[in-house]
């Protein structure tokens, strides 16, 4: 059984990075980036739609796939805590978002931080929540990065070491947001998006199909293997009882609000219905988490058992013995991947200029005829520091991406109040 590392596998993965610069790069030139605002934020003639698909594939990354697709296999029918926790947070994004949109376009504001600042009048608490997002975003670059990492190695047949395989994929990404900015980040995110959502939906029925004859056949065969689908404690202590089962999961939802690369989405689109055209699609989408449980009880089925958890995905597709599904899952696994690698990297470059750098003397020097510094060149010149030092990090460090994902969240959702407060107080 041939995972990846075919002449095949390698021509996708290339074409797929291919399409995705042209995406980024093609539509934009020089007279777009000329000033902070449009570096920062994406212009009003982009569609709802399109928009839609940006926020899915920022929500749903690659880590979800190596990271929530084997804890399915070991905790059974609670792999639904995806569906539960997409589903509480689009509830909260449809009541916050129009308010952050409303708020934040009369005055250009770009991060949360700023937000609180604007609506809190506390220039201390802009610095503190930009320092903390700074650091979640980071968590959040580094797992993308060693999932990216994962899936061109197996796509390369582990012929190309982690280190390079990682820096291949950050180049692709650091290119195209450096020349168009956020317009750049969003067209290519719709495109991840549309991809990782439709491309998930077939590859997930297919395998079933392949492997099983029907979905009807399949749930047959969990029917009469109840011992796969009856609650398993021992296996399930890997994610506490269930009171910490629903915890993490109102955590995780308070947290996705708050995240950066979430609040650069609250401030895009035409008006607020469309921030609530998005919050809808994303409760939607939250069935679409089903997928992960689905694929998790195909290996639990199988009783497959790999040396490293993060391929499993791998080992599952490659069970249909159709090469067309293995193919597809690499590209829906680097769409979800750099879907959310840009816009969390350019929110960190974002925040890093306006809170940190905006106010500073070194850009006096902006308003004379010399013009040597300048905030779009600073901003992609944090965006390649923050890429190379995200980078490092995730060479270096050896975490469970799971874990991570939901210690971000414990960390970000403290900020959660503040954030209520300030959309909903009239002050």
């Amino acid at each position: 059984m041939i995972v990846g590392g075919s002449d095949q596998v390698l021509i996708v993965v290339l074409f797929y990075f291919l399409i995705t610069m042209i995406v980024g790069l093609l539509p934009f030139g020089k007279k777009r980036v000329d000033s902070l605002d449009n570096f920062h934020s994406a212009t009003k003639g982009i569609s709802d739609w399109c928009f839609v698909f940006c926020v899915l594939s920022t929500i749903y990354t690659s880590s979800t796939w190596t990271g929530w697709v084997p804890l399915t296999t070991q905790i059974g029918i609670y792999g639904i805590y995806t569906t539960v926790y997409i589903a509480i947070a689009a509830f909260l994004y449809g009541i916050i978002s129009p308010k952050v949109y409303d708020n934040a376009k009369e005055s250009s504001i770009f991060s949360l931080g700023g937000y609180l600042e604007h609506r809190l009048h506390s220039h201390g608490i802009n610095i503190f929540v930009s320092i903390v997002s700074i650091v979640v975003g980071g968590i959040w670059i580094v797992m993308e990065l060693k999932s990216l990492g994962i899936i061109i190695c197996a796509a390369f047949n582990y012929s190309i070491n982690f280190v390079s395989a990682v820096i291949m994929g950050l180049l692709v990404i650091v290119v195209y947001i450096i020349w168009g900015g956020m317009e750049s980040a969003v067209w290519s995110a719709c495109l991840h998006g549309i991809i990782m959502i439709f491309g998930g939906i077939i590859i997930s029925i297919m395998l079933v199909v392949y492997q099983y004859g029907s979905l009807s056949d399949f749930l047959l065969i969990l029917k009469n293997n109840a011992d796969i689908v009856e609650l398993n404690y021992h296996n399930f202590s890997k994610m506490g009882d269930f009171p910490q089962w629903i915890s993490n999961a109102i955590v995780s939802a308070l947290g996705m609000v708050c995240l950066p690369q979430i609040f650069s989405r609250m401030v895009m689109g035409k008006n607020e219905h469309s921030q609530k055209k998005i919050a809808k699609w994303i409760g939607i989408s939250a069935l679409w988490c089903l997928s992960f449980v689905l694929i998790g009880y195909v290996a639990m089925i199988e009783d497959l058992q790999v040396t490293q958890s993060s391929n499993l995905i791998f080992e599952i597709m490659a069970l249909s013995d159709h090469t067309w599904i293995l193919y597809l899952t690499y590209i829906v696994m680097m769409a979800a991947a750099m879907g959310t690698l840009d816009i969390t990297l350019f929110s960190l470059s974002t925040i890093i200029i306006t809170t940190f750098v905006s106010d500073s003397k070194i850009l006096e020097s902006r308003y004379n005829k010399k013009k040597k510094y300048t905030y779009v060149t600073l901003s992609r010149i944090v965006i390649v520091i923050v890429a190379m030092l995200c980078m490092i990090i995730a060479i270096v460090l050896d975490d469970n991406l799971t874990d991570m994902a939901i210690n971000s969240y414990q960390y970000i959702c403290q900020i959660f109040p503040a954030l209520m407060y300030a959309a909903f107080s009239k002050k």
